[in-house]
């Protein structure tokens, strides 16, 4: 996933109509398609309209277009869990580390922060590394809303 890197050129109506997406993604399913993320769902009327030709132009070329909005991506721990991994972004590892690391880590099926957290410590590789993988998609990412730890004692 990365944030506004794809300009695609349409022509609508006799006109160049440029979109750039927030997010190009690559679903589970292999579709290519572009996410537009948004604060609010109340959306000025001239937005909504520019939104809906975004739409149908991309849907138009083949690929899939959604629109997230805030409470969406906060509802799963989406929002909490890449502001969290952000900060491995920066880290630089050798591909002979991500290699070993996709290796130990073969499994397709998405896991959450935590379940990495027991798997890097069984295959004894760093959190730090695990966490940069994940931000970057190279492992597949099961979302959950964080809990804080010092909460926990107060569920009944």
């Amino acid at each position: 996933m990365s944030f506004e890197q794809e300009k695609l050129l349409f022509q609508h109506d006799g006109k160049t109509i440029k979109v750039i997406p927030d997010y190009s993604v690559i679903y589970e399913t292999g579709q290519v398609g572009c996410v537009e993320a948004k604060p609010d769902i109340d959306l000025s009327s001239s937005l909504r309209e520019k939104l809906s030709l975004n739409k149908e132009l991309i849907e138009n070329s083949g690929r899939r277009y959604d629109i997230l909005y805030a409470a969406d991506l906060e509802e799963n721990g989406f929002l909490e869990t890449i502001t969290f991994l952000r900060r491995y972004s920066r880290l630089e590892f050798s591909e002979k580390a991500i290699k070993r690391a996709k290796e130990a880590l073969a499994d397709d099926k998405p896991k959450t922060l935590d379940e990495y957290r027991v798997a890097a410590d069984d295959a004894g590789l760093p959190y730090s590394l695990v966490f940069h993988m994940l931000y970057f998609g190279h492992l597949p990412l099961k979302f959950v809303p964080f809990v804080i730890e010092e909460l926990k004692l107060c569920h009944v």
